[in-house]
């Protein structure tokens, strides 16, 4: 899916292989232009509990993800534990 996002907006998305696998909750029934389905896309991503599996646990969780602007073309997809640890390494 974050494929097809990149095809509609040029933003290349970058996720770890375990949240690549796992389950988005979104359906809609309206009709949606490219970038509404874009937007629609990565606001499920951030606030619809995406599941995925924790190899820490080995077992499937629901989270939010974080999408972290890491430049103007790359987005990072991120557990929000990582994403703060992405965020306080890049801050120092």
């Amino acid at each position: 899916m974050l494929n097809q996002c990149t095809e509609v907006n040029g933003v290349r998305y970058v996720i770890l292989r375990d949240v690549a696998g796992g389950n988005v909750p979104f359906g809609h029934t309206n009709s949606l232009t490219g970038m509404q389905w874009v937007a629609a896309f990565t606001e499920a991503l951030q606030h619809g509990q995406p599941e995925f599996f924790d190899p820490q646990t080995k077992a499937f969780r629901r989270e939010n993800l974080v999408l972290v602007t890491n430049s103007a073309q790359t987005v990072l997809v991120l557990p929000k534990a990582m994403a703060a640890e992405f965020q306080n390494r890049k801050a120092n």
